[in-house]
């Protein structure tokens, strides 16, 4: 059985990527086409050895809506396959804000309370990571447009920038503004 696959790798314009192969008699593939929104982007592939990747841009797709592409190819040996799906063009980064502490705040807690908001036009979910000093303190994923408050993990007494990270499912990237926090030592009073 004859087959031809194909990845979209989204970011500027689009970059797609597939691999020619014949699961059978490993026969070289010519011949092929791949039609994006019922264009062809390229035809008549000169003959290939099977499982070569192939290469081709893509460009002035709508972002945020899917676009459907179909492929076939033919074998020396005359057969043919067809694949086809949907992808999406996401340029847009997504926008991460934290909402608490305010810049410059005070703690006596190793654990202080911190609020979040992620969003995105993609409508999907979006992964966080929150960096203190540029390390993972804490990381998750929320729904689309959420607002999420916790306490952060443990922290030692000392100055820290809280950056918000916030991922889209096309691997677009965004940080917040960054916040900076004192973690103070606890006091104990005694009472005599």
């Amino acid at each position: 059985s004859d087959g031809a696959a194909l990845v979209n790798w989204g970011g500027g314009d689009v970059q797609l990527r597939f691999r020619l192969y014949d699961n059978y008699y490993m026969l070289n593939m010519s011949n092929c086409e791949i039609r994006v929104d019922g264009i062809i982007v390229v035809y008549g592939e000169p003959s290939v050895a099977p499982g070569t990747q192939v290469e081709l841009n893509v460009s002035s797709l709508a972002e945020g809506v899917g676009h459907n592409w179909t492929g076939w190819c033919y074998d020396d040996a005359g057969n043919s396959a067809e694949r086809s799906g949907i992808f999406y063009v996401d340029n847009t980064l997504p926008f991460a804000q934290i909402l608490s502490p305010e810049n410059n705040s005070n703690f006596y807690d190793s654990t202080p309370p911190m609020s979040i908001r992620v969003s995105d036009n993609s409508g999907k979910d979006i992964a966080y990571t929150v960096l203190a000093n540029g390390k993972k303190n804490r990381q998750g994923t929320l729904k689309n447009g959420t607002t999420i408050s916790f306490n952060m993990n443990p922290m030692s007494p000392g100055n820290y920038t809280l950056i918000l990270e916030a991922q889209d499912v096309a691997g677009n990237k965004q940080n917040s503004t960054p916040v900076n926090i004192i973690i103070n030592r606890s006091f104990v009073s005694l009472l005599s």
